[in-house]
């Protein structure tokens, strides 16, 4: 199987600058680009709050890459009230991502 054309991780991060009019756009957008073994993981479900529509991806991403990367976004400052602390708020465009390897230690 050919490798998806980017990590959930790198789309959700492009899709959370995108000017989605309905929150759950940012993760049901990008279904086509993702992994075929995480899309079938994702129910379509518009009637569902937000958090539950991002909570599938981080779920399927860590049951099918053995991962746990997307907690790398998790963020007590940005997480809306009522969202898990594992799911990441990809509305939020208020805190920069900062890969640790970047950031120098004393």
């Amino acid at each position: 199987m050919a490798p998806p054309l980017a990590s959930s991780e790198h789309l959700l991060l492009w899709a959370r600058n995108q000017k989605c009019e309905i929150p759950q756009d940012r993760v049901y957008g990008i279904l086509g680009f993702l992994d075929p073994r995480i899309v079938a993981k994702i129910e379509v479900d518009y009637s569902i709050p937000v958090w539950k529509a991002y909570s599938p991806l981080v779920l399927a991403e860590n049951e099918v890459y053995q991962k746990l990367n997307m907690l790398n976004r998790c963020n007590i400052i940005t997480r809306y009230e009522g969202y898990p602390s594992w799911v990441p708020n990809w509305v939020s465009r208020s805190i920069s991502y900062v890969p640790r390897e970047l950031v120098s230690s004393s």
